[in-house]
């Protein structure tokens, strides 16, 4: 049985982006949108690449795209390629799939994390604000959540006694988040 890989013209045009062309197909799962996520290979290279496959992943993919061209640092996988297209835009990045990923932790790991931080804390970027990108209302997510917790118990992400713990830490933080352009 063969692994779904993506159309023909879809490859095509990422051999195009990347300038080799993959010879291998592993899909990935994941993510938290619908958008199509493959690892390309080839002998010696491989890249991770994500496809849009609605409207809602194709503006969330722009914008992505855009983050990756104006910030640079260790703490984010290297930009390999990027083509826009009316209706499904790809981004290439570095393929991390061999890297570590915690857990475990170690002090040499936490330490690495934090100097990661702190070198995109020292950074910047002309990127849309948030409150451009997605409104104020946009803000209010924790307390939404609060109000009826069952979509998001449904997730499974957290347990009802752990969700009760952290709920008012989350609300509190969300109420002093400034949603708006700044001079």
């Amino acid at each position: 049985m063969t692994s779904p890989q993506p159309p023909p013209a879809i490859q095509s045009r990422v051999a195009r982006i990347v300038g080799w062309p993959p010879q291998a197909w592993r899909p990935v799962t994941g993510g938290y949108t619908p958008a199509a996520r493959f690892i390309a290979a080839a002998a010696d290279k491989s890249a991770f690449v994500k496809i849009a496959t609605t409207p809602l992943t194709a503006s969330m993919l722009r914008r992505e795209a855009l983050a990756y061209q104006r910030l640079v640092g260790q703490f984010m996988p290297r930009l390999l390629g990027w083509e826009d297209h009316e209706t499904s835009p790809i981004l290439v990045v570095e393929d991390l799939s061999e890297a570590r990923w915690p857990p475990p932790w170690d002090r040499p790991l936490i330490d690495t994390v934090l100097a990661g931080l702190a070198d995109m804390h020292a950074g910047s970027a002309e990127l849309p604000s948030f409150h451009r990108v997605h409104g104020a209302a946009a803000l209010n997510g924790w307390s939404t959540i609060a109000a009826a917790p069952e979509p998001f118990l449904a997730l499974r992400l957290v347990t009802p006694a752990g969700l009760d713990q952290a709920l008012p830490t989350l609300v509190e933080a969300e109420a002093r988040c400034v949603a708006t352009d700044r001079p």
